[in-house]
């Protein structure tokens, strides 16, 4: 009978100590990186530069950036028309708006086409997919994306040549 005492005793120990454990581990959160993007077109991959974006900070509080546009990107996506364009994100990002734009004489952008990405898979919303139209026009010198999070808000830049 002393036996199955110390069985029982032994089992709710470990199983005090797994919830002890997981409870710790539950409370260190990572805050997500929502300043982080990276592009994939043809064996290419670029990442993004970030411009305006709202972000919660380590006290729960939002801190929100505005910068002048167009920004000035150091990478530069040569892409084809009608090709994919794979995003990639370092958080869950919830919704996905992309442009296509020249840049005129008064630094000014001028569309040149516009649209939704859509979620690669199912399992992730990490990755997400854009496909250019197949009239895009030549004159592109930029792709611009608005990324909703749950809790966030980042918008990005990236520099485009159009081969034909």
């Amino acid at each position: 009978m002393k036996r199955a005492g110390k069985i029982r005793l032994g089992s709710a120990v470990a199983v005090g100590c797994g919830l002890a454990v997981q409870a710790a581990g539950a409370q260190e959160t990572r805050t997500p990186d929502y300043r982080f993007m990276l592009l994939k077109s043809q064996k290419q991959a670029v990442q993004a530069t970030l411009g305006n974006h709202c972000h919660p900070d380590a006290a729960n509080s939002g801190k929100c950036v505005e910068v002048d546009y167009p920004l000035k990107t150091n990478a530069v996506l040569k892409l084809r028309p009608g090709t994919t364009v794979t995003l990639l994100f370092r958080a869950d990002a919830g919704d996905v708006k992309w442009r296509a734009a020249r840049i005129d004489g008064r630094r000014q952008e001028r569309l040149t086409a516009t649209g939704e990405a859509k979620l690669a898979s199912r399992k992730t919303k990490r990755r997400w997919i854009i496909t250019l139209p197949k009239r895009l026009s030549r004159s592109t010198d930029l792709l611009g994306f608005d990324v909703v999070y749950p809790n966030a808000y980042s918008s990005f830049e990236v520099g485009a040549k159009v081969q034909p």
